[in-house]
């Protein structure tokens, strides 16, 4: 039953940082496709702004995830 419970276990952190790295991959993918955007020069100043903040946006969550994420692997080095 305790061999179980760790496998269940194991599988769902599994499952949880399959699940975060494609939610920051796609972010930080978007984030790249504004990079261009703005790059480009061919977007309204209304465009841009939009663009821009967007990306401040998705910059800051992936920060914090990339954050969040180290701390999970500090503490499991720490529990080895």
């Amino acid at each position: 039953m305790f061999i179980l419970k760790n496998e269940r276990k194991r599988n769902r952190e599994m499952q949880d940082k399959m699940e975060e790295k494609i939610n920051l991959e796609k972010s930080l993918a978007e984030l790249e496709d504004i990079a261009k955007a703005l790059e480009q020069g061919d977007l309204t100043i209304d465009e841009a702004m939009e663009k821009y903040e967007r990306g401040v946006k998705l910059a800051r969550s992936c920060t914090r995830r990339i954050g969040e994420v180290k701390q999970r692997i500090e503490a499991q080095e720490e529990e080895k």
